[in-house]
């Protein structure tokens, strides 16, 4: 637990009292005209790691629709993903620039912005496929084939 110090009085404190091999170590100093953190990482990576699968898939699909289609490609709708990659920015690049002759160039603006925010929601409202394809996680899918088998005998 890291504390604020007074001025004038050094503190250290740890955020973990081991010094194991799997720990993160913060030690927050606080003098007169002094003030730093300094940190001691072992690893990490683990916490990192906890950190990362507590993450909001669908936020994160949205943010990657900056680049249409790379948030469907994120939750694993690859023929959609790649289909608004290809064909989608295409066609909506034509209709921009074919509108923009008649909207004295308004569609340039507007046309792009629609699209955007109408990728970005549908990835956000798509549904997670993650882990649902056998042929991408062969470990997994015959993992489990293998003990409902041993379950019904």
């Amino acid at each position: 637990m890291i504390t604020r110090a007074d001025p004038g009085i050094e503190a250290e404190n740890s955020a973990s009292n081991n010094s194991g091999p799997n720990t993160l170590n913060l030690h927050l100093v606080a003098a007169p005209g002094m003030f730093y953190v300094e940190i001691t990482t072992k690893n990490a990576m683990k916490e990192l790691l906890d950190a990362w699968k507590q993450v909001d898939r669908n936020k994160i699909a949205a943010i990657l629709s900056i680049v249409p289609g790379l948030g469907h490609l994120y939750k694993h709708h690859y023929r959609s993903g790649l289909g608004i990659m290809i064909a989608g920015n295409a066609l909506m690049l034509f209709v921009a620039l074919w509108l923009s002759i008649a909207t004295l160039g308004l569609a340039l603006i507007i046309v792009p912005a629609m699209w955007f925010a109408g990728i970005a929601y549908s990835a956000y409202c798509a549904p997670d496929e993650h882990g649902m394809h056998p042929w991408l996680h062969v470990w997994n899918y015959h993992r489990g084939k293998i003990s409902e088998l041993s379950k019904n005998t």
